[in-house]
């Protein structure tokens, strides 16, 4: 009897730690003692856990998903079951990548949806048949790219891009070029603050730039075929990131420097000039713990979302950039949240991307709430 309630004492706390947490403090205490719940749960237990998830689900508790997405990662339970149960029950939206470890008969019922009864009421399913990593799932994508169906013009977007959603696009060969690096390491930046009168100033808003240190070692694992040699500093404006065009910049002789002809051609806000201004360098710290390359994909749900490789934090539709000059998707190879940076308290996530034709393109984008 008592390792009977122990056991469902395990489940509730699991359970019950699935909530919003504002506090970063509170959050990484929570994300420890999660790890440890996982390592306690034993086999004979899975069926029960299983059916508490169950019972979440029809109570619609939205934040479950970021449980099936901790169970993919520490754990080797499948939640295939459960994902067919939440598109049973619930008329709402799952978290596209807990369908990246989908079976058969998960990608069976996505298929079966648009070969038959497709509407506009299933256009969200879309966002889950590009996470499947079978080789039917990438050549209906070749498909629909050669021939695109009906449905296609009722879409905000062209069907084949959907694949960007997970992480990857048809190339001009229509062969599948990932997006991000499933390598990843969990990032700590120190923000090192020097006077403004140092360093070089946005051309859009004249503030002082943000320079981001890289070493070779640290791109090269990450970005394939990176032609980096020695350290380089990457220029970037924290607010004007915030735009359209994000921060252009160019590696000409081991330098970066900002693009000014990609600055974006607009009247500056009132609220930029309003802005805190941050001058300094930030450094990435030499100590790199390695970890699962989607534990950041839940927005704000995490104490750490700034990491090296792995899948983006979209706090928006995701958005890999286009080389302005030659036109290829750029590559997604680091982000970092500003809270976890600066001191106050900032609302955004910077993403940074290189192009890996050009090999000397990069662009810097700000998501923000």
């Amino acid at each position: 009897m008592k390792n009977m309630n122990n056991d469902i004492s395990i489940i509730e706390e699991l359970i019950a730690s699935y909530q919003p947490i504002n506090d970063r403090e509170k959050r990484l205490t929570v994300e420890e003692r999660r790890e440890q719940l996982f390592k306690r749960i034993p086999t004979d237990l899975y069926a029960k856990l299983n059916q508490a998830i169950r019972q979440e689900i029809s109570a619609s508790n939205f934040n479950i998903q970021e449980l099936l997405n901790d169970l993919l990662i520490f754990t080797e339970i499948k939640i295939d079951d459960l994902l067919l149960f939440w598109l049973e029950t619930l008329d709402s939206n799952l978290y596209g990548f807990l369908f990246r470890d989908a079976s058969d008969e998960t990608e069976d019922k996505l298929f079966s949806v648009f070969s038959s009864n497709f509407s506009d009421e299933n256009l969200y399913l879309l966002e889950y048949l590009p996470w499947c990593k079978s080789q039917r799932a990438f050549e209906q994508f070749v498909e629909w790219k050669k021939n695109p169906p009906n449905w296609n013009k009722r879409l905000h977007i062209p069907i084949h891009q959907y694949t960007e959603i997970a992480g990857w696009e048809l190339d001009e060969y229509n062969q599948k070029r990932l997006l991000f690096s499933p390598i990843c390491y969990e990032l700590d930046i120190d923000y090192r603050r020097f006077s403004s009168s140092e360093n070089s100033k946005c051309p859009l808003c004249l503030r002082s730039l943000l320079h981001l240190q890289l070493t070779p070692t640290a791109i090269a694992e990450i970005v394939p075929g990176s032609l980096f040699k020695s350290h380089v500093q990457l220029p970037f404006c924290n607010l004007c990131c915030r735009f359209n065009f994000g921060s252009l910049s160019l590696l000409k002789d081991e330098k970066v420097k900002i693009d000014t002809r990609n600055i974006y051609k607009g009247e500056v806000p009132d609220w930029i000039k309003k802005e805190k201004e941050l001058v300094g360098n930030l450094v990435l710290k030499t100590e790199r713990k390695v970890r699962n390359p989607y534990f950041a994909a839940p927005m704000w749900s995490k104490y750490k979302h700034s990491q090296l490789g792995g899948f983006p934090t979209w706090i928006q539709n995701p958005d890999y950039l286009r080389c302005p000059t030659c036109n290829q998707k750029m590559f997604f190879f680091m982000q970092f949240q500003e809270e976890e940076v600066f001191s106050d308290q900032y609302d955004g996530t910077f993403h940074f991307f290189l192009c890996t034709k050009c090999k000397d393109r990069f662009y810097v984008k700000q998501q923000f709430t």
